[in-house]
């Protein structure tokens, strides 16, 4: 099902020519390198001169936290609230579709677009927290554009609609299947006094699982050589995220996602094999905002892919620990972690059908020829392009998300 985000700027849209510009895709999610197909549609009131249309596909890293810090001022140490924040354009890849060397007489009008979702980037992610006047959000999200342009030597930008698409980021590991993780740790406790050597064997399903698949992992444990006995396992589900800037500052929030304690063993005895399983369609993030740019739909407020990104990094990993009874010394408990990655199901990121106004900006008519620079690939520089907040922003600067642009067809005069 294809979602349709229609503009409307009546009597300014290609220069009083038109007055309706669409672009319809047939999938609103894709796997980064997968084929994208739709159409653009426009309707022309009156004569049109020739023009030129593309498809752009524009992708954005926003950053912005907020840190406590102890400054000097005045000969006192002050504490105060800095601001870091950082946003890129990570893609800006324009697709040729057609050329006209004649105008348009008025009518409606539709054409074919087939386009290739870039590769190697970054998949579609968002996070927001607060806390205490400490509050942090980054995204990594991706607009598709058909864009209109004057075909007479000036490419005078005409008209411009956009709609938001997620992209699925493609596994970055190679898959790994029943990976054995085996320890053998010196145990000691109060003032470093050895209580034996501990043994144990830790099994993980795999290193790349879907967010919404289940991953198990086991354990085996072996006291006979030691004389303390193992209380539990606590067995996890943790996600590190790191966000920077190009200016090297950074910014990291760990977070338990999923937690659940086994039952150990006694000294002097082994266990039998023991199983935990995650089920990820429970794990909750409070951190994945309710209205997502990039339409989650019903994946908004659960655990989120992978990102590989240049301001955002987010990994996962699974971790066994054992904790024994009694006071530890210096010495950390023995775990078992693996590296995994986790991966958006097709099924989950799914657009409602919902129409948009595109965030257009042209001011008067004749205000709004702005040349660009011409040319397609990752150099493609394209004007009038607001940056994309999915959560508003505090920012002046910053764009409205499309939940708060006005939802309305656009209809001719």
């Amino acid at each position: 099902m294809g979602s349709l985000f229609s503009s409307e700027d009546n009597l300014k849209l290609f220069f009083n020519y038109g007055s309706e510009l669409n672009i319809i895709l047939d999938a609103c999610n894709f796997h980064e390198g997968s084929q994208a197909t739709g159409n653009v549609s426009f309707t022309v009131d009156s004569n049109c001169p020739s023009i030129r249309l593309n498809v752009v596909i524009e992708g954005f890293e926003n950053v912005k936290w907020k840190n406590k810090e102890r400054r000097r001022r005045g000969g006192k140490r002050r504490t105060k609230v800095v601001i870091y924040k950082d946003k890129i354009k990570t893609i800006s890849n324009r697709n040729f579709v057609l050329e006209t060397q004649e105008g348009f007489l008025p009518g409606n009008y539709s054409y074919p677009i087939n386009f290739q979702v870039p590769q190697n980037v970054a998949g579609t992610y968002a996070f927001k927290s607060s806390g205490w006047g400490l509050s942090s959000k980054c995204s990594s999200s991706y607009m598709v554009y058909a864009e209109i342009t004057s075909n007479d030597g000036s490419n005078t930008l005409l008209g411009r609609a956009g709609c938001p698409i997620v992209i699925m980021q493609r596994p970055r590991f190679q898959l790994q299947s029943n990976v054995e993780t085996s320890l053998t740790v010196p145990i000691k406790t109060w003032c470093c006094i050895n209580r034996g050597i501990f043994d144990g064997r830790f099994f993980f399903e795999k290193n790349i699982v879907c967010i919404n698949d289940k991953v198990w992992m086991k354990f085996y444990l072996d006291n006979t050589k030691i004389n303390l006995s193992v209380d539990k396992v606590i067995c996890s589900l943790k996600r590190k995220l790191e966000l920077k800037t190009r200016r090297g500052r950074m910014k990291v929030f760990t977070k338990t996602m999923i937690k659940k304690d086994m039952p150990g063993c006694k000294k002097g005895e082994k266990s039998e094999e023991r199983t935990v399983q995650f089920d990820l369609n429970l794990a909750n993030d409070d951190g994945t905002p309710s209205e997502l740019k990039g339409g989650l739909g019903e994946f908004a407020g659960k655990i989120q892919q992978s990102c590989n990104g240049q301001l955002i990094s987010c990994s996962y990993l699974l971790e066994m620990k054992v904790d024994f009874v009694g006071f530890r010394c210096c010495d950390p408990d023995p775990e078992a972690v693996l590296p995994i990655e986790l991966l958006a199901p097709e099924r989950v990121l799914v657009f409602q059908p919902e129409i948009y106004s595109a965030p257009m900006d042209y001011g008067d008519a004749d205000q709004s020829m702005i040349p660009f620079v011409p040319g397609g690939g990752v150099n493609a520089v394209a004007t009038q392009q607001p940056i994309m907040d999915p959560y508003g922003g505090e920012d002046p600067d910053e764009a409205p998300p499309p939940s708060q642009i006005p939802q309305t067809h656009a209809a001719p005069v």
